[in-house]
C-alpha cells in the first residue's frame, strides 16, 4: 500500500502541501489544478483559505483496458493515463493477451508467436507494443502515480497461441463455440456444449510438460517488460469442453487446480504476486489450495449480489469489478451484459455494502473495465470519459459519500478540465451508449462467417464487422 495522503493549504499568497511520498504530493497537485480556475482577463487563480486534508479510501483505484481484441496505440494510451491520473485512479490494468491476437513483440524463438499472432496494418506491420513502448508506457504512468499491471489470460482465453504452438492449445478455433451452430446435431443448440464464452476457441492444454516451458519463458521475460508487483494470470471462463472433461466436474476441478498450481508456482519464481478472476474460487473451489496463493488478488466481477462479493472477499485481498456496476463496454447494441451503465450506475454502487467485517477489510479496492470487443481507437476515449471520473470519486471519497445535485456539475467541471488539459474526446453525462457503428474484435475481419454468441444476437457474430475495415478507421490519436 503506497500512502497517498496529503495536506493541501491555499492563502492569498502561498500553496503548501505536505505529503509523505511523493504519490501524495501528485494527488495534493492534482486537487490544486481542479481547483484552478480562469479570471475574466484569462488568467489563472485559485481560490483562497483552502485547507484540504486527504486520502484515498481504497489503495487499488483502477481502470482495466484491453488491448488484445482491438489495437490501442501506446500515444492513445497514454492519453488515457492522463486522464486517470486527473481522476486520481493510480492502476492500469492492461489485458494484454486473449484469442483473437498477441500484441506484444515478444522476441523468444524469432517471434514465431507475433508473427501469427498480431494484428496487422495496411502496409503489413505488426499491430505490436515492443519492449520499449512498454516502458515508455510504464514510466509515463508512474510520473502521474499510476502503476501498470499486466494481465495474460491463462488457460482459457489463449487460442492465438495454437497459431504458432498448436500442441499446447486444445479445442483450437472449434466451431461450434457456444452450441449456437447451425449444426444441432453437433450441438443441439445448447449453452452447455459451448467450448468457450466467445470466439476463437481454444484452452491451453494441461497435460502437455511444453505448456508449462512456453509460459514460464513467456512470463518471465514479461517481468522484465513490466516492473508490477502484481502479475495477471487470468483464470477465467475456463471450459470443460475444451478439454474433453465434460460430464466430469470432479476431474476438470482436480485438473484446473492442478493447472492453477503450476502457475502459482511459476508466478512465485518470478516474485511477483498473483492477480486472478473470481471464477478461482466462485466456479473451481480453489480458495485454500497452493492454486490460490494467500496474497493473491481477486478480482470479482461475475456478481449477481453483494452475497457472493462477501464470499470472494472473505477468502483474501479483493478488487471489486462487479459487471453489472463497471463494466464499461455493455450497452444496448448487442452485448451480454446490457444495460448500457450510466455514470450514475458506476457512481451508485458501493462495493463494500452488506459486506461481512472481514469481507470488508480485504476489499482493496475497485476497478472499472473497458473490454474491447465492441470498441475501436475511434471510440474508446468517448466511452471511457467521464464515466471513469464518477467512479474515481467514489474509490477515493469515504463509504458515506452518495449522489447528490453537486455530483453531475463536478463531473461536467472534471470533464471540461480534462478535455482542456489532455484533449480527450468525452461524452456527455445524458450518454445512453449508443454508437453510430456497432464494432467486433479486429479478429473478426477475417472471420466474417463466425455463429452468433447467443440467442438474440442474430445469427453471426462477426456479421458487424462487413460493414467497416478496422485499419479504415480514423483513430483520434
Amino acid at each position: 500500500k503506497v500512502d497517498e495522503s496529503y495536506r493541501l493549504s491555499v492563502s492569498a499568497s502561498s500553496v503548501h502541501i505536505t505529503a509523505r511520498t511523493g504519490f501524495g504530493v501528485i494527488a495534493a497537485s492534482t486537487t490544486l489544478t481542479q481547483l484552478s480556475y480562469r479570471e475574466a482577463d484569462g488568467s489563472c487563480a485559485l481560490p483562497a483559505g483552502v485547507d484540504i486534508v486527504d486520502a484515498p479510501r481504497f489503495p487499488w483505484r483502477g481502470l482495466l483496458v484491453d488491448v488484445s481484441r482491438n489495437y490501442f496505440s501506446t500515444t492513445q494510451l497514454m492519453k488515457i493515463i492522463d486522464g486517470m491520473a486527473y481522476s486520481k485512479l493510480n492502476v492500469l490494468h492492461l489485458h494484454a493477451t486473449d484469442s483473437q491476437s498477441f500484441p506484444l513483440d515478444w522476441e523468444f524463438d524469432d517471434r514465431k508467436l507475433v508473427r501469427v499472432g498480431a494484428y496487422k496494418n495496411k502496409d503489413g506491420s505488426l499491430k505490436v507494443y515492443t519492449k520499449r513502448d512498454i516502458a515508455q508506457l510504464v514510466a509515463h504512468a508512474f510520473a502521474r502515480g499510476v502503476r501498470i499491471v499486466p494481465e495474460f489470460d491463462f488457460p482459457g482465453h489463449t487460442t492465438v497461441w495454437a497459431n504458432a504452438y498448436p500442441e499446447i492449445v486444445m479445442g483450437a478455433n472449434h466451431v461450434c463455440w457456444d452450441g449456437q451452430d447451425d449444426d444441432t446435431t453437433a450441438c443441439n443448440g445448447r449453452w452447455a456444449d459451448r467450448f468457450c464464452n466467445q470466439p476463437p476457441c481454444g484452452q491451453i492444454n494441461p497435460w502437455n510438460e511444453r505448456s508449462y516451458e512456453l509460459i514460464s519463458q513467456f512470463l518471465s521475460d514479461m517481468t522484465a517488460w513490466f516492473p508490477s508487483p502484481y502479475l495477471g494470470t487470468g483464470a477465467d471462463e475456463v471450459n470443460a469442453n475444451s478439454w474433453g472433461l465434460k460430464g466430469s466436474p470432479k476431474r476438470f476441478q482436480q485438473t484446473i487446480q492442478t493447472f492453477q498450481n503450476r502457475i502459482a508456482e511459476i508466478v512465485k519464481k518470478n516474485k511477483r504476486r498473483m492477480l486472478v478472476w473470481s471464477d478461482s474460487i466462485i466456479n473451481y473451489g480453489l480458495a485454500g489450495t497452493p492454486a490460490l496463493p494467500a496474497d493473491a488478488i481477486t478480482i470479482a466481477w461475475e456478481i449477481h449480489s453483494q452475497a457472493e462479493v462477501d464470499t470472494i472477499a472473505k477468502v483474501g485481498p479483493t478488487v471489486i469489478a462487479s459487471y453489472p456496476h463497471f463494466y464499461l463496454d455493455c450497452g444496448p447494441q448487442a452485448t451480454w451484459c446490457a444495460p448500457f451503465k450510466t455514470w450514475e450506475t458506476v457512481y451508485d454502487y458501493n462495493p463494500t455494502a452488506a459486506l461481512s467485517d472481514v469481507g470488508k477489510a480485504n476489499v482493496i479496492g475497485g476497478e472499472v473495465a473497458m473490454w474491447s470487443e465492441t470498441i475501436k481507437c475511434d471510440v474508446i476515449e468517448y466511452a471511457i470519459f467521464p464515466r471513469v471520473a464518477a467512479a474515481a470519486e467514489r474509490f477515493w471519497s469515504s463509504e458515506s459519500t452518495v449522489r447528490n445535485a453537486d455530483t453531475p456539475i463536478r463531473l461536467v467541471a472534471w470533464s471540461t478540465r480534462a478535455t482542456e488539459l489532455f484533449n480527450l474526446t468525452m461524452s456527455p453525462l445524458s450518454w445512453n451508449g449508443v454508437l453510430s457503428t456497432l464494432y467486433r474484435p479486429e479478429w473478426c475481419d477475417f472471420n466474417l462467417n463466425t455463429p452468433a454468441q447467443m440467442g438474440g444476437h442474430g445469427v453471426n457474430y462477426c456479421e458487424p464487422a462487413s460493414k467497416y475495415t478496422t485499419n479504415d478507421i480514423q483513430c483520434s490519436v
